[in-house]
């Protein structure tokens, strides 16, 4: 899902920096290049700003690299964070076959909005339905899923996918149908209240230490159901929370 951040940050970006980059998307759609080199070259169209967050998920992703588990993301939207992280997973470990790489999310947009999602900024962007994709999406997301599956250096049973519907409801069935589970990073971008809390409490028990637990809207006025969330399962004065000096403003992570 794309994080509530960048979506505000839309707003107060520069008419310059905005139409440069929606220009770019333009572009990209344009690019007459032939087909087998179009992938290889979509860096020429990547904001520094996007390339600051996959940097930012690389370290990430670093912390856990000796940490035995599966991941685990809460809020997938067009699955720019997904295949991310499973394209790290063949950079930093290419041949750990029980590294599963799962993705949470409705897809028909935010789902049980409550009162501790009152925004004092922008909103209109905590509402039912909000930040969703298209219908198609998901038949689109599996089949590029299956198509990466190829790079891939270890072949086999397919290790990243999407698990699609309320989180609340589905990592428990997911936990419950894969009792095998430990999860050693989950990282939560599902920008509200009750699914964060439901996920936390369900996931907690599943997370060795040393697992990490990530978060895109943590101390955000946009966004405040998520620090609400963590410190009702938590508490805020229990636990460290870090963010990366180097490339990331807003996402935050604890090492449990």
């Amino acid at each position: 899902m794309k994080n509530l951040y960048e979506e505000h940050l839309n707003e107060s970006l520069s008419n310059t920096v905005h139409t440069a980059e929606t220009e770019l998307g333009k572009m990209s759609l344009n690019f007459d290049i032939p087909d087998f080199e179009r992938a290889e070259n979509a860096g020429l169209f990547l904001p520094p700003r996007s390339l600051k967050r996959i940097l930012y998920f690389s370290e990430l992703y670093e912390k856990i690299l000796d940490v035995h588990g599966s991941i685990v993301q809460f809020g997938v939207r067009w699955g720019r964070d997904l295949t991310v992280l499973d394209s790290l997973r063949n950079i930093h470990e290419p041949f750990n076959p029980v590294r599963k790489i799962i993705g949470f999310d409705t897809f028909t947009g935010l789902k049980s909005v409550t009162d501790s999602d009152n925004a004092h900024e922008q909103p209109e962007l905590m509402s039912e339905g909000s930040l969703s994709t298209t219908e198609t999406h998901v038949e689109f997301l599996n089949r590029l899923l299956e198509v990466r599956k190829v790079l891939a250096p270890l072949q086999g049973p397919a290790r990243t996918g999407i698990v699609v519907g309320d989180a609340s409801v589905t990592i428990k069935d997911y936990l419950e149908n894969n009792p095998e589970t430990i999860i050693a990073m989950a990282h939560f971008d599902m920008d509200i209240y009750k699914p964060t809390k439901d996920c936390l409490e369900l996931i907690l028990p599943r997370m060795p230490k040393g697992a990490v637990l990530a978060f895109d809207e943590l101390n955000y006025s946009v966004a405040p159901g998520e620090t609400v969330a963590l410190d009702e399962v938590l508490g805020l004065s229990n636990v460290r929370i870090q963010r990366s000096a180097r490339f990331s403003g807003a996402g935050s992570y604890i090492i449990l």
